[in-house]
């Protein structure tokens, strides 16, 4: 026959052991609170640079698919005499976008970029020579390094630079005449 337990014989948590589990517990969900916080920042970070380099390929691309010099042949580096650096639409050749700033950015017919506002984009336009592209030049060498910045504040995301040179002829004029 088996000895009668009583209800105080019988295994049970004790108060202390209780009170230890409760603050493992909470301690690991303290500990996984902040890791979940610590990845969430980090996708918005990422998603942050992400977005700038989009919005500085969008640009960057805009200026390399204009002339090299003015098309109405003007020789000044910058905006000639009608364009107007905040009117995107007037600039018609790469150089007249140095020093163009843009915050919130907006794309080329003007309209706003959808969640872009904290960011902005800035372009620098510079003579360099042919075999030093990134040491820039006082006078015209035939090859323009830009340079498209998109930060958000003073941190910096992205930062892309392209060349264009006028050696090269425009591809309507290569492709002119061939069948």
């Amino acid at each position: 026959m088996k000895p009668y337990r009583t209800h105080s014989q019988q295994p049970a948590f004790s108060l202390v052991e209780t009170a230890i589990a409760t603050l493992l517990v909470g301690g690991l969900f303290v500990v996984a609170m902040n890791m979940v916080g610590a990845s969430r920042i980090t996708q918005s970070r990422y998603a942050d640079r992400e977005q700038a380099i989009i919005l500085a390929e969008d640009m960057l691309n805009e200026i390399l698919a204009l002339p090299y010099e003015d098309p109405e042949g003007g020789i000044v580096f910058g905006i000639e005499l009608g364009e107007l650096l905040g009117l995107r639409s007037s600039l018609d050749d790469i150089d007249d976008y140095h020093q163009f700033s843009q915050s919130p950015p907006a794309d080329a017919q003007g309209k706003a970029i959808p969640g872009a506002d904290r960011f902005t984009r800035e372009v620098l336009v510079y003579w360099v020579e042919a075999d030093s592209p990134a040491v820039p030049h006082p006078s015209e060498t035939g090859v323009k390094r830009v340079v498209v910045q998109v930060s958000i504040g003073e941190k910096k995301l992205a930062q892309l630079a392209g060349l264009a040179t006028s050696a090269w002829p425009e591809v309507t004029a290569m492709t002119e005449g061939t069948p």
